[in-house]
């Protein structure tokens, strides 16, 4: 296990070292990748100073709350996309094009290949630009927080990645059944994703369990920032990372569940 955990992070550094390469290739669109972004969060965060313009919390939460609440998703967001997103949404058209074969004569696990080849730089300084808006959040939240709500919160914040990631690939493998279905797979992740970046408490009934724990958007942010806004929870805590040990486990099994539907240009 080790060994395979050393000959990943090998691979992991040199599509690192590969992107990097290609990306300063084309300097204006390394930038034009973080303006766009930073405009994403704008909004975002421009949507909610507007509510509470006319309003002292919503459902609850208060303004640095859903500050607090905001830039954690955009720790995770900026993460899964510089690891992540660039590569998923490209499965689609080595899939419709027969150059997945490609991915699959390489000596290494297709899924891992498949989701990780492609890092994006431009969305790693949209890491180091969210990391600022949680710094500047808690320092407005001023959290009486302990080492214990600190630890909970890191530990679901990689869970929730990793929950977002697992859907991801969920959307992206849909691509092996409908092949000619790149643009709709993307933006029903993206219209989907939309549901995460609002509060949790918003959600009541039936919607709220269902985006909890069959499609779980909103555990993705609101898990980890409620260590920190709310405190300790052992229930979210638990549910955060056996949220992301399903998501991840059905997610793999599904990708390969779509990989044996493959008809790849040599069959």
């Amino acid at each position: 296990m080790l060994r395979l955990a050393r000959r990943c992070l090998r691979l992991w550094m040199a599509f690192f070292r590969h992107s990097l390469a290609q990306e300063t290739q084309y300097r204006l669109n390394f930038f034009l990748v973080f303006a766009m972004d930073v405009v994403w969060y704008a909004v975002n965060i421009g949507f909610f100073e507007v509510i509470y313009l006319n309003a002292d919390n919503i459902a609850g939460y208060k303004r640095y709350e859903v500050f607090f609440f905001m830039s954690t998703i955009f720790v995770i967001d900026a993460l899964d996309m510089t690891l992540f997103s660039s590569s998923l949404w490209a499965m689609n058209d080595l899939i419709r094009k027969g150059d997945f074969d490609l991915l699959l004569a390489k000596p290494v696990s297709p899924m891992f290949y498949a989701s990780a080849r492609d890092v994006s730089f431009g969305s790693l300084l949209d890491f180091f630009f969210a990391l600022g808006l949680l710094c500047y959040a808690w320092i407005r939240l001023s959290p009486n927080a302990t080492a214990l709500d600190v630890a909970a919160y890191l530990v679901l914040l990689v869970c929730g990645l990793l929950t977002m990631y697992s859907i991801q690939m969920f959307f992206a493998t849909l691509g092996f059944i409908f092949v000619n279905a790149s643009t709709s797979t993307q933006w029903g992740f993206h219209h989907l994703y939309q549901l995460a970046t609002k509060p949790e408490a918003i959600y009541k009934g039936l919607i709220r369990y269902v985006l909890l724990y069959f499609l779980p958007m909103i555990a993705i942010g609101a898990l980890p920032a409620s260590m920190i806004i709310r405190g300790f929870d052992l229930g979210y805590f638990v549910l955060g990372i056996a949220t992301a040990v399903v998501a991840l486990f059905l997610a793999r099994n599904f990708f390969y569940y779509g990989l044996r539907r493959y008809e790849s240009a040599s069959s």
